[in-house]
């Protein structure tokens, strides 16, 4: 009686809260592509994917961003990969890849692109770069 108790709380108070933010049993997770390029050197051309979704190819100008919200699956094996043109420079990498040892508080991806190349900063992991490539 006390485990049916137990499941009737976590259905109460626990579940309603996941519908609300439209993922269950999981988080919604925002990532970020950030344009921080000159101003005066081409346009970022940026595409990005999973295996269920294609975003589509996006052209960013500077200091303007694309974004995207998701809920990662069930088995665990949520994976988005990108891949950025700059003239006549390119860079692929994984943009979101789930893993067991993430903080589930970390809601927000943000990837920002320079003349260095992509830059994430991770406050567990500390300075994630993608140099562009010719």
């Amino acid at each position: 009686m006390k485990n049916i108790i137990l499941v009737f709380i976590f259905l109460q108070v626990v579940i309603p809260q996941e519908f609300v933010s439209g993922c269950f049993l999981s988080r919604k997770q925002r990532i970020y592509i950030v344009n921080k390029l000159p101003s005066t050197s081409p346009p970022l051309k940026v595409h990005c994917a999973s295996h269920n979704n294609d975003l589509g190819t996006h052209i960013l100008l500077h200091d303007q961003e694309f974004d995207w919200k998701f809920c990662n699956n069930f088995v665990g094996n949520t994976l988005f990969f990108c891949h950025l043109w700059w003239g006549s420079k390119n860079v692929a990498f994984e943009a979101y890849k789930y893993s067991s040892k993430q903080s589930f508080d970390k809601e927000q991806t943000y990837w920002t692109a320079t003349e260095a190349g992509v830059i994430m900063e991770d406050n567990d992991d500390g300075l994630s770069v993608y140099n562009w490539k010719n």
